[in-house]
């Protein structure tokens, strides 16, 4: 979608946004996402905000059926749920900042996009913090089963 909005800029002529400053050669993807292709926009960044979210939840079902490293402690499930519900934050403010304009609402474009970028950081803080717990449950569990082997010998 970004590599298709940006031939399409360049072809159409590298129209000058009037939310872009004097000095920038480069369009961002939200002016060219807000004008012309906004349709196609705003159905990319909502099929890609749906994907990543069902993602998040593949793994934590995945988890549960014991496919991948389940979750062990009440710990453990409390961070995946943070994980999924900042994801969802991150979600809804991203299909809203495909849908508003950039131009004529430069703040509350400012302050969507801070809010998105704090959502989605505090996702990827607590996949990293469900790992390391999963990675540590996972080699104390594996010590575990190395020792009661040892001792049966």
């Amino acid at each position: 979608m970004l590599v298709i909005m940006l031939v399409y800029w360049v072809a159409a002529g590298r129209e000058h946004y009037p939310s872009m400053n004097d000095t920038c050669t480069v369009a961002y993807v939200s002016d060219i996402g807000g004008s012309t292709l906004k349709p196609l926009f705003i159905g990319s960044c909502t099929v890609s905000a749906i994907l990543l979210n069902i993602s998040f939840v593949i793994d934590r079902w995945l988890r549960y059926k014991a496919q991948l490293c389940p979750s062990k402690t009440l710990f453990d499930k409390v961070v995946i749920v943070g994980t999924i519900l900042f994801a969802v934050v991150g979600t809804v403010i991203w299909i809203l900042l495909s849908i508003i304009d950039t131009t004529s609402n430069r703040l509350l474009y400012r302050v969507l996009l801070l809010l998105f970028v704090l959502g989605y950081l505090l996702t990827a803080g607590f996949i990293c913090w469900e790992y390391r717990q999963l990675s540590k449950s996972d080699s104390s569990s594996k010590s575990d089963i190395h020792v009661h082997q040892l001792t049966k010998v």
